[in-house]
């Protein structure tokens, strides 16, 4: 495991700390896909074959998964839910003056694509 700033080029930074720990790294699974998209740019770079030497996947779903190379899968979050939910707890505790501690789990999405296949 190593942290990073969720940012492409501290997905870049992860993959030569992983690399150099890890030399027969198989997998990665970034913290969002701008990490992941930086795994994949210096996996390219270093001649390492998505997926077939190494298989990535983020976590977000944004829309840029679609068009990097390979595909890069991910794990698709109800963002629009996550906002309204949020906006109608916070509306909820302004108009009643407390604060509770609540815990919601919503459902994520697993898209896979090329760089996992």
């Amino acid at each position: 495991m190593v942290s990073g700033n969720f940012d492409i080029e501290s997905g870049r930074n992860a993959v030569e700390q992983l690399l150099a720990r890890h030399p027969d790294l198989d997998g990665i699974f970034a913290g969002n896909d701008l990490m992941a998209v930086g795994a994949l740019k210096a996996l390219h770079e270093r001649g390492i074959r998505v997926p077939e030497q190494v298989k990535v996947c983020g976590f977000d779903g944004i829309s840029l998964t679609e068009i990097t190379e390979p595909e890069l899968t991910t794990v698709a979050q109800p963002v629009y839910e996550m906002g309204a939910l949020a906006a109608r707890i916070l509306l909820d505790e302004i108009e009643s003056g407390s604060h509770e501690n609540t815990l919601i789990e919503l459902d994520v999405t697993l898209i896979p694509r090329k760089s996992t296949q």
